[in-house]
């Protein structure tokens, strides 16, 4: 099998990105669906903090399909409250993007991507997004 140096490093780059999300977040639950969508599975992180669907608050939907959006948002559990300041990232901006104000895209591709959320440089939540062909 011959692969290419740069393909390597990339898959290495994201794979070490993964490891390093995982790190900061308790075990991460995935699933593997046969139909072309994108399934989002939370991750419990070490704070009382998850991910959420806004202006509701909702906890992510189960699947989301390619091209749907979601504005995303970080609720402490204790509280109710939905954090401000939270910057989210991507690992993989070709499978899943977040914009600067968390609008989350599902993007065309297949694979397994991690959505960050940081406060104050540190992560308080994720999940991870799965995509089946």
């Amino acid at each position: 099998m011959n692969i290419s140096r740069k393909k390597m490093t990339k898959t290495l780059a994201t794979l070490l990105a993964l490891v390093m999300v995982l790190m900061a977040l308790a075990p991460v639950s995935l699933s593997v669906s046969l139909t072309n969508e994108i399934e989002v599975r939370e991750s419990e992180s070490m704070t009382d903090i998850q991910l959420v669907a806004l202006p509701a608050g909702t906890p992510l939907p189960a699947i989301m399909r390619r091209g749907a959006t979601i504005q995303l948002g970080a609720q402490d559990l204790s509280t109710g409250e939905i954090l401000q300041d939270v910057i989210f990232t991507s690992n993989n901006p070709t499978l899943a993007s977040v914009d600067a104000d968390g609008l989350l895209t599902a993007r065309a591709a297949s694979g397994i991507v991690v959505i960050t959320a940081r406060s104050g440089g540190q992560v308080i939540a994720g999940a991870t997004l799965r995509l089946s062909a």
